[in-house]
């Protein structure tokens, strides 16, 4: 036992020994010194910092020692780094040291030690460390290395780069999501993910095949987008794509941008469907806008005919002429914009039909969509509606509007007159108000009513709250479609850096008349009041996920049929309830899912019985593949409830779709297929299948396909129905825009010039491959050196070809025949460069600007071409001219006003790629004139 005894003794004072030694700032080998340091620095913002050094001297003897440092290489000391210390008996001393650290330090923790050591003993008598924490910071940027990027032919590929900086402590990931135009209308992106070490930069590149659909484009623009590995957003890229082809077709620069989303508006198309069948049927669509000089035309055609008796229909038909924006339309006209919808067959004449400014609109319409009926006077006298609608702009976006409609049935006639006024304040709120005055005539014994209608809508910011405000009134006799109508709704909302909240109120009352009295059961099934409110909040709760949750409150009544006694009911309906939405979004940016989920409690009739609600929809997209899957079992609104046709019956649904889409052959084949599946305890179960195949073997033929199954099952009837359809479709060349210039040609040969004569002789060389600029638009010469412009306005054009090695004089070209044709001589060409300086000499010089930028180097050549170029900030020229001899000088109007130039020799020889520095030149600075006066004694 003493053996055990003394072993656990010796191991308790061993560990002892080893937890003393465990000072977390500080390590004091002399009792004598008392030494510490601040445990951890944290630097944020700051790189620089201080560490204050605190020494304690217990004993009655002075401590003569020096410091010892101990730093990492990142970290600079702007204290002396063998301090000597001298501490009298008794005292202490504070000594700060100051440190800077390397901006390039990646994030982390780097470790300062100290120690003091005696001068005599030559021994540590303290030490002590301090940890400094280096903060992460994120900043990571993406930047164009060239913004504009030419193409030339087909079969050529373009690459387009950007450049990743990371200026933060960390490495980086980065989602960049390439998109880029289809020329059809939509887009396609590309994704890919990239890393960049802290204090790096990286440079991605982008390429796409040149094909036949780009080759008609003049010029669009793609975006790159980056995203940090958190989501957050880290910038935008944008490159212009451009055609250089040395044969092309004007287009107008202002239609640029918009030149490809229009350019399959014109197409004729023909559809067969049921072939083969009872219903066999046949339809002809086209549309097609043109222009002849300022005349433009359009027409729409939708024509169906079945096989048998069936008489065909021509709907959604009309055509169309206008010059400088008056013009008139015959055939089908559809306008939901005036308070009675504008459906029918007839005539319309117009002033800016499609602009705000100076609108006038008038015609009149036969109520039958039908062109092919015949046409009878008499119907036309009982089922027309003529109208009238002007729009003018006041004092700027300031809006006046007003509108006149006169409409007839079989059994009434109704007026309406509106006028409305929108303006927004200085301080950005926006207002719109609407008052409207309505009659209505029952022909039958001519009994008249009048009618109101008034309408304001206010929107706009208080403080940090957004405010929306939309409202309308009509009486009951109104003849428009909202007759009866009191609609308020308010909606106030705030968005703050990680959630947005809202608040909105709606009540609506609707209770209309009808001057018909053959029409009460319409008016009483469409009498209904609503109390709706709603409040909310959505964030973000991580990464690329997104959560919102609203509670709903929602009071109504209205009026329900009971089929046996053919009258109407009261009926009441309550519902509360809170509905949450989710999504989530992938880092690739092509995987989404969306689900909302709704849950709460709905009563009818005020009986004790309260039926649950519930509610649930999922959304899934990855890539080309879509799923949605709806679940409902109780009623959120009225119409829910009436829709069921037995108020004991509780609403309950499932339905579900997905769909499939693929392209192949560079989207020359595009292929879909959809499944949608409903069951509806109410009304039964519904089974579709469909799929669709488009084929377009050339650049303006589409053949393309589709099939079609679908199955109807419920207690009382069971159906089934198959077609087939397929059709043709081609692409019409698109619209250009009206105008009565006339144009031409021109026809450019672009040569280099060896032996400087300005003809293509025995010795020069076409200049393929040369870049050509006529105006703003980009050319890239043929093999033969030839660039073919057609139907170019006649006008005043620029021809410039840029270049360093190969010079050639701009071109101004007034085009005003059929062709023009010119040839350009290239000449080799040679470099001087220089600079000019101040001499300053006297201390009587006028005072002038010491700015060396702009001023005018004039270059004569000795055939008689002139060249200038000017100055950088630094007073440097840099001159490309062709070879020969030059006599140049500097243009005085350029110089600061008492500033001349010293004498020099104004003479030099350009030889072929040859750089030649010329001698400073001087500027002096004119002496003040200064009258002396002595005054003697």
């Amino acid at each position: 036992m003493p053996f055990s005894i003394n072993y656990f003794r010796s191991i308790f004072f061993i560990l002892l020994f080893i937890g003393s030694g465990q000072n977390l700032p500080a390590q004091n080998l002399n009792k004598e010194l008392i030494f510490t340091t601040v445990k951890e620095i944290v630097l944020e913002d700051d790189n620089n910092f201080t560490v204050i050094m605190q020494l304690e001297n217990t004993s009655n003897d002075t401590i003569n020692a020096r410091l010892g440092l101990k730093i990492p290489s990142s970290v600079r000391s702007y204290s002396q780094d063998d301090l000597k210390i001298k501490i009298n008996p008794r005292k202490k001393a504070f000594i700060p040291m100051k440190f800077t650290v390397n901006k390039s330090q990646m994030a982390g923790k780097l470790s300062l030690e100290f120690s003091i050591v005696d001068f005599k003993t030559k021994k540590e008598i303290g030490n002590s460390v301090t940890s400094i924490v280096v903060q992460q910071k994120r900043n990571i940027k993406i930047f164009p290395v060239q913004t504009n990027i030419f193409y030339r032919q087909e079969g050529d590929s373009i690459h387009y780069e950007l450049k990743a900086i990371n200026m933060g402590n960390q490495p980086e990931s980065v989602l960049l999501t390439n998109v880029f135009p289809d020329f059809r209308g939509n887009f396609t992106s590309e994704n890919k993910r990239i890393h960049v070490e802290a204090f790096q930069e990286k440079i991605i590149r982008f390429s796409r095949y040149v094909d036949r659909e780009m080759m008609k484009i003049e010029a669009f623009q793609v975006n790159v987008s980056g995203y940090s590995s958190d989501g957050d957003f880290v910038g935008n890229v944008f490159f212009t794509i451009q055609n250089a082809s040395s044969n092309r077709v004007y287009v107008d620069p202002s239609m640029l941008n918009q030149n490809w989303t229009n350019h399959s508006s014109n197409y004729v198309r023909l559809t067969a469907r049921d072939i083969n069948s009872l219903n066999a049927n046949y339809n002809l669509m086209a549309h097609q806008e043109f222009s002849v000089g300022l005349n433009e035309f359009a027409y729409n055609i939708n024509g169906t005919s079945w096989e048998g008796d069936q008489d065909m229909v021509l709907a959604d038909s009309w055509v169309k002429y206008q010059r400088k924006n008056k013009g008139i339309l015959v055939g089908s006209i559809n306008n939901n914009d005036f308070d009675i919808p504008i459906n029918g067959r007839g005539m319309m004449l117009f002033n800016n039909y499609d602009k705000n400014n100076n609108r006038i609109v008038v015609g009149t319409v036969e109520k039958n969509y039908n062109l092919l009926d015949d046409w009878d006077k008499e119907i036309f006298r009982n089922s027309h509606t003529t109208f009238a609608n002007s729009r003018f702009l006041i004092n700027g976006d300031n809006e006046l509007e007003t509108t006149v409609l006169f409409d007839k049935n079989y059994s009434t006639s109704n007026f309406i007159l509106t006028n409305g006024y929108r303006w927004i304040t200085p301080n950005k709120w926006s207002h719109s108000v609407k008052f409207g005055y309505g009659l209505s005539k029952f022909r039958a014994d001519n009994n008249v009513e009048n009618s109101l209608s008034a309408s304001a809508n206010v929107s706009g910011t208080i403080g940090k709250f957004d405010f929306y405000s939309s409202n309308y009134f009509s009486s009951g006799y109104y003849p428009g479609t909202r007759k009866g109508a009191l609609y308020l709704n308010q909606r106030l909302q705030r968005t703050f850096s990680k959630f947005s909240m809202w608040s909105s109120f709606t009540l609506t009352n609707n209770n209309p008349k009808s001057i018909d009295p053959y029409l009460i059961n319409y008016t009483r099934a469409n009498e209904s009041k609503a109390l709706r409110f709603e409040t909310g909040i959505a964030f973000k709760i991580a990464n690329h996920f997104n959560f919102s949750i609203s509670p709903k409150f929602n009071l109504e009544k209205s009026n329900v049929l009971n089929y046996e006694t053919f009258t109407y009911t009261p009926m009441s309906f309550r519902s509360a309830y809170v509905n949450s939405a989710f999504t989530w979004l992938s880092n690739s940016r092509v995987h989404q899912v969306v689900f909302n989920a709704l849950g709460g409690f709905s009563e009818l009739n005020d009986l004790e019985k309260v039926d649950p609600i519930i509610y649930g929809q999922l959304t899934w997209n990855v890539k080309n593949f879509q799923l949605n899957t709806t679940y409902q079992r109780g009623s959120m609104m009225i119409a829910e409830v009436y829709s069921t046709n037995d108020l004991n019956h509780q609403l309950e649904r499932f339905n579900s779709s997905v769909s499939y889409r693929q392209s192949f052959f560079k989207k020359r084949l595009n292929t879909a297929v959809t499944a949608y599946y409903n069951v509806d305890k109410n009304f039964g179960n519904t089974l579709t299948f469909g799929a669709s195949v488009d084929y377009q073997p050339t650049d303006h033929f589409v053949v393309n396909a589709q099939a079609n199954f679908s199955q109807y099952d419920s207690k009382t009837l069971y159906s089934k129905q198959t077609y087939l359809q397929v059709g043709v479709q081609y692409n019409l060349p698109a619209k250009r825009i009206a105008t009565d210039v006339k144009d031409g040609m021109l026809n450019l040969f672009v040569f280099y010039d060896y032996n400087a004569n300005g003809i293509f002789d025995e010795g020069d060389k076409v200049a393929d491959n040369r870049n050509v600029k006529i105006n703003e638009t980009n050319f890239i010469t043929d093999l033969e050196g030839n660039i073919k412009y057609k139907k170019v306005p006649y006008g005043n054009y620029l021809i410039t070809l840029p270049g360093q090695k190969w010079f050639a004089q701009n071109y101004h070209v007034n085009l005003n025949t059929k062709t023009t044709s010119i040839s350009i001589p290239m000449q080799q060409t040679g470099v001087v460069r220089g600079k000019i300086e101040y001499e300053l000499s006297s201390k009587l010089e006028y005072q002038v600007s010491a700015n060396l930028v702009g001023f005018t180097l004039v270059f004569n050549h000795e055939s008689g071409q002139v060249f200038s170029v000017k100055t950088n900030d630094r007073g440097e020229y840099t001159a490309f001219l062709p070879v020969g001899n030059y006599t140049f000088h500097i243009v005085e109007n350029s110089l600061p006003e008492h500033v001349y130039v010293k004498k020099y020799l104004n003479k030099v020889t350009v030889e072929k790629e040859q750089n030649i520095t010329y001698e400073p030149l001087i500027l002096k600075i004119k002496e003040r004139k200064v009258n002396i006066k002595r005054f003697g004694n």
